[in-house]
């Protein structure tokens, strides 16, 4: 499998960077072949997912030098393309069970992100040059303990290379988190939680989303799903002031018509983490 990676890297970066959306399994929404409908289709496999997923250390290491060279080397029109797509990958391998997975994903992405900041100069270095006495007041404010494989904020590289994804990923984290019947519920939440570790105040345009996302998957029968939720839970509310979520949390869990008792549940159990990861004033 690590070989077969080898030659898929080489392959993508000769002019093939649209080969990603097969790796992935994508195709436009309401785009469904006619074979599919008489169950002759071409299944869809996300064999990027399944690499993340491999139990060989070898070989989940591999995959994400691959992915990390493809964001580095891909053609500019490919990448251009197929960056969000990869991206979510890379980000996920922080949550590796081999640490040493998670320090060379950390290190990656403080590399792309520097490339990133060299190719954008003039777009960050006011940032860089007199922004550094907000980054110390932010460095300050951080009142939750981040999973190793960090510890502290990410660089601003890494920040920004990360984020600009954000709008494009939270839509699927989102509907996958509000699923019942979604698979993959536990690593889009782990996933949810980085992209916030990375985002941070520039989440507060997508509270309206984040918000009942995390609620939806606040459930009280998956102990291990609301823990992790609680986590997400923790970083969103350390970034985004309250005003822009509170009042919406509070209106869910009064007792009307159109708020039934499971809703209120969820926003209840949610309110404690939220709690917990605000922010001291000042």
């Amino acid at each position: 499998r690590a070989q077969v990676i080898g030659a898929l890297e080489a392959v993508l970066l000769c002019g093939a960077g649209q080969s990603v959306e097969t790796l992935v399994g994508w195709r436009l929404k309401n785009n469904v072949p006619i074979a599919e409908f008489y169950g002759k289709g071409d299944p869809q496999i996300n064999y990027l997912a399944d690499l993340s997923r491999d139990n060989s250390v070898m070989v989940r290491r591999r995959f994400m030098q691959c992915l990390a060279r493809w964001i580095k080397e891909m053609d500019g029109a490919d990448l251009y393309e197929q960056e969000v797509r990869l991206m979510p990958y890379l980000v996920s391998g922080l949550t590796d069970d081999d640490d040493s997975i998670k320090q060379l994903v950390l290190k990656y992405l403080d590399s792309l992100g520097q490339i990133h900041i060299d190719m954008n100069e003039d777009e960050y270095k006011e940032r860089i040059e007199y922004g550094y006495m907000d980054e110390e007041a932010k460095d300050r404010a951080l009142s939750v303990q981040y999973p190793p494989p960090f510890k502290g904020r990410p660089s601003f590289a890494a920040r920004v290379r990360v984020r600009q994804h954000f709008r494009a990923l939270i839509y699927p984290i989102a509907a996958e988190l509000e699923s019942w019947f979604a698979k993959e519920r536990m690593q889009s939440a782990k996933l949810l939680e980085l992209l916030l570790i990375f985002t941070e105040e520039k989440a507060t345009e997508f509270a309206h989303q984040i918000l009942p996302a995390m609620a939806k998957a606040s459930d009280p029968e998956s102990r291990c799903l609301s823990a992790q939720v609680a986590r997400c839970a923790h970083v969103f509310a350390n970034w985004v002031p309250s005003e822009n979520y509170m009042p919406f949390a509070l209106s869910k869990m009064k007792q009307d018509a159109l708020n039934p008792l499971g809703q209120r549940t969820q926003y209840t159990l949610l309110l404690v983490p939220l709690l917990e990861g605000m922010r001291q004033p000042g």
